[in-house]
């Protein structure tokens, strides 16, 4: 098992949320968000309000990630423009969404429309407690 570091915990504890923290390899979070788009199509662009809260405790798939020992031993939290966090503000969840995204390996030609594609979409970042992270 290894465990954060002081500097990662008072990122955390400042920022709000630390990354990129290597957990899923990157073929599993693909699906994963498969799965996430898969569900959400229907309701248009974003989960409905029994979703946005323990979603892990409706989906199987969802309780498996938050499970995985590779990840972390909690769930936290979404926060986005409908979730709101007193550390994050607009333009902070906009610099987490690119934070998240090019963790992710993502890259864009052009962060500008990014950025507005995450406001219309109403994007949210999902963001668990890391007290402990298992590793082999």
């Amino acid at each position: 098992m290894t465990r954060l570091s002081a500097a990662q915990r008072d990122t955390f504890a400042s920022q709000g949320y630390l990354s990129p923290l290597d957990g899923l390899a990157a073929s599993e979070a693909t699906e994963h968000c498969r799965q996430l788009e898969k569900l959400i199509a229907p309701t248009g662009d974003r989960p409905n309000g029994r979703l946005r809260n323990k979603p892990h405790l409706l989906l199987y798939w969802a309780a498996c990630v938050v499970r995985d020992a590779r990840i972390v031993d909690t769930v936290a939290e979404l926060i986005g423009p409908d979730d709101a966090n007193p550390h994050v503000d607009a333009e902070r969840l906009r610099v987490i969404l690119r934070d998240i995204f090019v963790a992710a390996g993502g890259q864009h030609d052009d962060w500008d429309a990014y950025d507005r594609t995450m406001v219309e979409q109403r994007r949210v970042a999902v963001f668990v407690s890391p007290t402990r992270i298992y590793s082999n």
